[in-house]
């Protein structure tokens, strides 16, 4: 195999990776409120800018530069774009607020109930228009309910439930 051959499919497979990684730190550390889809198009453009340069078709005048910057662009915005809290910290922050009078209960095989879909006019480029939910019950057994923002650790307390059956 051909020098240029290895090269692009070590980009191939580094990119797919990349995406495996992403939705894996996504799905379990945020619960899906990273927008992983912005990804995608930055993901592809770097396979293509990897095959031009390897045709000899990228005129730049360091394009192995350009290759290693363009490889990074992904990973530098899911670094910088995250939400700043992840689903445990933003527990943590409901447990400061509230703690001593409530225990948060664990959603268990519900986990699509973590987080709400939540109106905004807030722009959250990288985060989905969601938030985390928590259900709690208090100590006369009485359960309330919880909205963290991941990007800010602003905590809502809820009047009723988002999910119904609850």
């Amino acid at each position: 195999m051909d020098k240029k051959r290895v090269i692009m499919i070590s980009v191939m497979i580094f990119t797919i990776l990349e995406l495996i990684l992403c939705i894996f730190i996504n799905t379990n550390l945020y619960k899906g409120v990273f927008n992983t889809g912005i990804l995608v198009p930055i993901l592809v453009l770097q396979v293509v800018f990897t095959y031009n340069f390897l045709r000899d078709r990228l005129k730049t005048k360091w394009p192995k530069l350009w290759v290693f910057i363009f490889l990074s662009i992904s990973i530098i915005l899911f670094v910088v774009g995250k939400p700043t809290y992840t689903f445990k910290q933003a527990e943590k922050l409901v447990m400061e607020e509230y703690g001593h009078d409530i225990t948060i209960l664990d959603n268990g095989k519900d986990n699509y109930r973590d987080t709400v879909p939540i109106y905004t006019e807030e722009y959250r480029f990288f985060i989905r228009d969601r938030d985390y939910h928590f259900k709690g019950v208090d100590k006369t057994k009485e359960y309330r309910y919880f909205l963290v923002n991941p990007r800010t650790g602003k905590v809502s307390e809820m009047s009723q439930p988002y999910w119904h059956g609850s």
